[in-house]
């Protein structure tokens, strides 16, 4: 399937207006709704928004690979390396999702916003850079909510 659209979001701010524009109502062009994407996207925030611990933790080098072809490429603007383009069985969302997964989403959007740490810790990738891990959340989020068109929107 291909996207709809091309969001491009600079700052949490923006991506929380595309969702809460989104959530106002859309024409759906992939396999998922919004609640479910809010709900696969937010699982590594849920799971990243505290600091490393021990702050000086130090990546493994799987980590490093995995970081190398997924991170590393979004950050570039460029599509995750192949074993990256299905969801793992762990984020793959059930059907019968609500709007309460947009709410949380939005919630942890304002955490991701807020985070007052320099590093996330994520069980994949290792110790990442706050600013990593927001790219790594924007440009995530850019993939996903491209498959949703605004009813309100030309885009």
């Amino acid at each position: 399937m291909t996207s709809a659209r091309r969001p491009a979001f600079n700052t949490v701010d923006d991506l929380i207006a595309d969702v809460r524009q989104l959530r106002q109502g859309y024409v759906r062009h992939g396999n998922w709704t919004l609640a479910q994407i809010c709900w696969h996207l937010g699982f590594p925030l849920r799971r990243a928004l505290h600091p490393p611990e021990p702050a000086d933790l130090a990546p493994t080098p799987e980590q490093l690979k995995m970081k190398a072809a997924l991170v590393d490429r979004i950050l570039k603007g460029e599509p995750p390396a192949p074993e990256f383009r299905e969801a793992p069985a762990s984020m793959q969302p059930a059907a019968d999702l609500t709007d309460a997964e947009i709410d949380g989403y939005l919630e942890l959007l304002a955490k991701l916003k807020a985070y007052p740490h320099p590093k996330v810790y994520t069980v994949f990738f290792g110790p990442l850079r706050i600013d990593e891990f927001r790219g790594l959340t924007l440009g995530h989020a850019a993939h996903h909510l491209s498959y949703l068109v605004p009813t309100d929107s030309k885009q």
